[in-house]
């Protein structure tokens, strides 16, 4: 969207700022929860049956990734002017893509049997195959991976995990009341890593919806509490350009 003179308008830099780091946490859950293991965030006893059990979904996800980067290497092999696959005529970045879904599909097959425990390895399971089922823009598929692995131990420092990616989830979906209530759960921690993006999510969803007054509480949160967090900076700045724009007071 455009103002008459061809600059954005603050509002739709301000949204286009937020969507674009949304997603930016689901890089890194495999890490943090090893973490989360490590600092005793999920308590649970790992027993020598949790051990294997979580070795080998290590193992499946190793292979996969093995696999998507060996898939990586062969396409950058081929020769970029050569933009149809040999095999019928299917644009090779199509291909690709479908290659590498087939793959996550065949992971998610393989991780079923762990998915269904109700322990440390049935999150673990689970929040893999959110990852994988996001990667295949399976949302709701994600979402309810997600929101599994939460249910088992949502105590647990790894629920705020799979409750802040749930709602990213939902708003693919376009379940903007799902998208807001698993980011008020994830948010519902002091602790929680991203405590602060989730609320500022929060801002941005009722922002874009038009809820202006509901939209600054959040921000109004964000800079009263955390002034010193980029989010707090950010939601300040949104303060200020709605005061000026006359949508609140």
């Amino acid at each position: 969207m455009k103002t008459p003179h061809g600059k954005q308008t603050e509002t739709v830099h301000f949204v286009q700022f937020f969507i674009r780091y949304r997603f930016a946490f689901l890089l890194t859950v495999v890490m943090l929860f090893v973490v989360a293991i490590g600092i005793g965030c999920v308590t649970v006893i790992l027993n020598t049956s949790h051990k294997k059990r979580l070795s080998e979904i290590d193992a499946i996800s190793f292979k996969l990734t093995s696999a998507l980067n060996k898939s990586a290497s062969v396409a950058d092999s081929v020769d970029s002017d050569d933009s149809k696959n040999l095999l019928g005529g299917v644009p090779k970045n199509e291909a690709d893509e479908k290659a590498k879904s087939d793959m996550r599909s065949i992971a998610l097959g393989e991780l079923k049997p762990f998915a269904s425990a109700k322990n440390i390895v049935g999150i673990r399971g689970n929040m893999l195959k959110a990852e994988l089922f996001f990667q295949n823009k399976q949302w709701a598929e994600a979402r309810d991976a997600w929101l599994l692995a939460a249910s088992i131990q949502p105590k647990a420092y790894t629920a705020r995990l799979a409750w802040y990616n749930a709602a990213v989830c939902c708003e693919e979906l376009g379940d903007t009341d799902g998208a807001l209530s698993y980011y008020a759960k994830a948010a519902n921690d002091e602790n929680f890593l991203l405590k602060t993006h989730a609320i500022a999510n929060m801002g941005r969803i009722k922002d874009e919806s038009g809820d202006y007054e509901g939209a600054a509480l959040h921000y109004t949160q964000l800079a009263d509490r955390y002034p010193d967090d980029l989010w707090a900076e950010l939601a300040q700045s949104r303060l200020i350009a709605l005061r000026a724009e006359k949508r609140i007071q």
